[in-house]
């Protein structure tokens, strides 16, 4: 399960690098990969957390994405630094996303929980009568659990995976989403969950990414 959460939390930051950038970005992406396994097994480590972020900050600045910005962003929840984790959002080159709105509005709420309500109630104003990809309604109906009941959820993921123009890798992700609201009690868990910010279901080691 970790796993599959892992998974459908990236389902929108996926990135590509052109043949020439590749090696090198290759490169550090293999630093990055060793920093994080290093830090994993001592988390404590000042001197790892700083080797993790200075990879990280490397990919930054030679490729510009927005993947490895978000990476950051969730590698700094992982140390609660929640106020540095927002800053990195005003660097993003493409912010008109649901996704990314989400996991901002998530991270305000772990760092100020007062502000759960009026966060997501903006959000799900913004993008209520959006007409969105298969991607983003997957959040979307995440959101539509929180404000509208898990019936109403589960009754949209039905139509999804009914619809034969839907394919089955997104059926699946759908299917998981369906689960984990099952299994969970509180809808704003749900949401955390989703990108990973729910302390026991975080898994980003370097083996469940591969």
């Amino acid at each position: 399960m970790k796993k599959i959460i892992v998974y459908i939390s990236l389902i929108v930051f996926m990135h590509n690098c052109s043949s020439t950038e590749n090696k090198k970005i290759l490169e550090i992406e293999n630093k990055y990969s060793d920093s994080y396994e290093k830090w994993s097994l001592d988390t404590f480590s000042k001197k790892k957390q700083d080797s993790v972020l200075y990879f990280l900050n490397e990919l930054i600045k030679n490729t510009k994405d927005d993947f490895y910005k978000i990476e950051k962003v969730k590698f700094l929840c992982r140390l609660e630094s929640y106020k540095e984790a927002l800053l990195v959002f005003d660097t993003l080159e493409d912010t008109n996303s649901i996704s990314v709105d989400l996991l901002k509005g998530l991270i305000e709420i772990k760092e100020d929980s007062n502000k759960e309500t009026v966060v997501l109630q903006n959000i799900y104003n913004k993008y209520e009568n959006e007409k969105l990809e298969i991607e983003e309604q997957f959040y979307k109906i995440a959101l539509d659990c929180y404000f509208k009941g898990k019936n109403f959820a589960f009754n949209e993921i039905e139509e999804i995976i009914k619809n034969d123009k839907i394919s089955d890798n997104n059926k699946y992700i759908f299917i998981t989403l369906k689960e984990i609201i099952q299994n969970e009690e509180s809808n704003l868990d749900i949401l955390f969950i989703l990108f990973n910010l729910k302390t026991e279901e975080i898994d980003l080691s370097v083996d469940s990414l591969n």
